[in-house]
């Protein structure tokens, strides 16, 4: 089986001092505090390594610039490599190198996995596949996540 990936989005949302229960945390810009539900400098930028929105600054790739590995060969790590899916370039087609391609034998699953660098509370996971063409390839995954303390 063979799968594109095209980015690996991350989103964390709900409204600290408005929704009891709340562990997302705000990620204000200037490290200022959430008021109400929002950031009055607004946002981190993707210069910090996010590029964070939402009314409290807390929907955000988290896995933006992050390190990334696959299983394939040369020629598919050099083409599309793990961290194409990674870039937040959000492009739909295998033309360039803004996807990853885990490629394997019929006989072995292909694999794709990123290091987040952090602890994160998920709460969504935005996955998209190539339109130019088999778009059965995105079909019968899996998504695990593991934690590994060094």
């Amino acid at each position: 089986m063979t799968i594109y990936y095209n980015i690996f989005y991350l989103t964390e949302y709900c409204i600290q001092d408005e929704d009891e229960g709340c562990k997302f945390e705000c990620h204000c810009a200037k490290k200022s505090e959430c008021r109400g539900g929002r950031c009055p400098n607004g946002c981190q930028h993707a210069a910090l390594g996010y590029n964070w929105g939402g009314p409290a600054c807390q929907i955000g790739n988290v896995g933006l610039q992050k390190e990334a590995n696959m299983t394939a060969s040369d020629k598919y790590n050099t083409l599309y490599p793990p961290t194409g899916a990674l870039d937040g370039q959000i492009v739909l087609n295998r033309i360039n190198s803004h996807c990853a391609h885990p490629y394997n034998s019929a006989s072995k699953p292909a694999e794709w996995w990123a290091d987040l660098g952090n602890i994160y509370i998920i709460y969504n996971i935005t996955i998209f596949g190539r339109r130019d063409c088999k778009l059965f390839w995105i079909v019968s995954f899996t998504i695990s996540f593991c934690y590994n303390s060094i």
